[in-house]
């Protein structure tokens, strides 16, 4: 099973800290971001020889152990769908893609890779807990995520005006079955546009939003366990982000 960690971005939010190192090696409490999601991977012998590291901004400092290096060299002008796919001929068999700006437990990517759905997806069933710490207004930054009864995700990644209308967060992190990797390849390769955006442009959301609103059934892998995303200054220097992690390396 391949593992694909989206780190091309440039990290503009977060000022001074990504002004001469990509986002992935800000540091959190004294290590690289990165080298958590190392260590978290290591404890599955089948994920941590099959690492790829997708980079593109400041690629030249991203040399760590056993990850192998993608560089989208388009990085400024394409978002991370586009680095996705810039080698999909990599995206075959089992696969899992996280964002680099993320920190996770090892009982949430056991709980991801037992999942036997073709598209699993990560949610944060408990998200308003950790939005209401980091944001003043959680509603500025969540985003649309509803699930039917049987589990499965009917909307992602859209803007929405009420927090009551959210069921819970998507963490960035997502597991494809050998089939479901095809159906991703053959989705992108048909289409410039997702959920709206040139391709280009479009987020990963925009993409699995894409394959919903045409029937492609995507399953929500549910948690309530601690995971961070170092999205901007004050998640660097919260408490909260401190106190997660540590329950994380418990």
């Amino acid at each position: 099973m391949k593992v694909f960690i989206l780190a091309a971005g440039m990290g503009t939010r977060l000022g001074i800290y990504t002004k001469e190192i990509p986002k992935c090696l800000v540091k959190i409490n004294g290590l690289p971001l990165i080298f958590f999601q190392k260590k978290i991977l290591n404890n599955f012998k089948n994920l941590k020889n099959n690492i790829y590291i997708i980079t593109g901004y400041q690629n030249k400092k991203i040399n760590i152990e056993n990850f192998k290096k993608i560089i989208n060299p388009k990085y400024k002008s394409t978002n991370m769908l586009y680095s996705l796919f810039f080698h999909k001929s990599l995206l075959n068999g089992s696969l899992i893609i996280s964002y680099g700006d993320i920190v996770y437990s090892k009982g949430i990517l056991k709980k991801l890779l037992n999942s036997k759905a073709m598209i699993s997806v990560v949610i944060d069933i408990n998200w308003k807990k950790y939005w209401k710490k980091r944001f003043k207004n959680p509603i500025d930054d969540a985003e649309s995520l509803k699930i039917n009864k049987n589990g499965y995700i009917t909307e992602i990644g859209s803007k929405v005006n009420k927090i009551d209308e959210i069921q819970g967060q998507y963490i960035g992190l997502i597991k494809l079955s050998p089939i479901g990797a095809k159906l991703f390849k053959e989705h992108y390769s048909k289409n410039k546009f997702f959920n709206g955006k040139n391709y280009k442009k479009a987020y990963l959301t925009d993409f699995l939003n894409d394959l919903i609103s045409k029937g492609t059934k995507i399953k929500g892998v549910f948690i309530d366990q601690p995971w961070i995303e170092i999205d901007n200054v004050s998640d660097i220097k919260s408490k909260t982000t401190l106190q997660r992690l540590k329950k994380i390396n418990q």
